[in-house]
C-alpha cells in the first residue's frame, strides 16, 4: 500500500521566488507564502492566524534590539559626535605616524609577524632603520 505525498504546500517556495524576482516587499512575500502554504496544506483559518500570531509574539523584541542602537547612534551623530571625536583625536600629538616613527617601528612589526608565522612582503623587511 503506497501513500501519496501532497506536494502542493511547496507552492510557497514558488511564491517566494516569484516575489523576489519581481522585487516585492520581502515581508509581504514571506507572509503571502506562509498563508498560501497553509491553505495548500488544508490548515483551517484559525490555525493559520494562530501560527502567524505566535510567530509575531516570539520575535517582537528583535526590532527593538536592532532599532534602538541605530536611533542612539543617529542622535549622537546629530549632536556632533563625529566632529568631537575628530577634534579629540587631532589634539593628541602622539597619534601622528611620521615616516621616522614608522621606520623605527618596522623591526618590531617584522619580528612580531615572524613569531606569529605571518609572511610580510619583501619590500617591508628591507627598510633601513635610521
Amino acid at each position: 500500500m503506497q501513500s501519496t505525498v501532497n506536494l502542493w504546500p511547496l507552492i510557497g517556495v514558488a511564491v517566494i521566488i516569484v516575489g523576489f524576482v519581481l522585487r516585492f516587499n520581502p515581508m509581504l512575500i514571506v507572509a503571502a507564502a506562509a498563508v498560501i502554504t497553509a491553505i495548500a496544506a488544508h490548515f483551517p483559518p484559525d490555525r493559520i492566524l494562530a501560527a502567524i500570531g505566535s510567530g509575531f509574539i516570539k520575535t517582537r523584541n528583535i526590532p527593538l534590539i536592532i532599532l534602538l542602537p541605530l536611533a542612539v547612534i543617529g542622535l549622537l551623530e546629530r549632536h556632533g559626535l563625529r566632529e568631537r571625536a575628530q577634534t579629540w583625536i587631532a589634539s593628541i600629538k602622539a597619534a601622528t605616524a611620521t615616516p621616522a616613527r614608522v621606520r623605527n617601528l618596522m623591526p618590531n612589526i617584522v619580528s612580531t609577524a615572524e613569531r606569529m608565522a605571518v609572511r610580510i612582503a619583501p619590500r617591508c623587511t628591507s627598510m633601513a632603520v635610521s
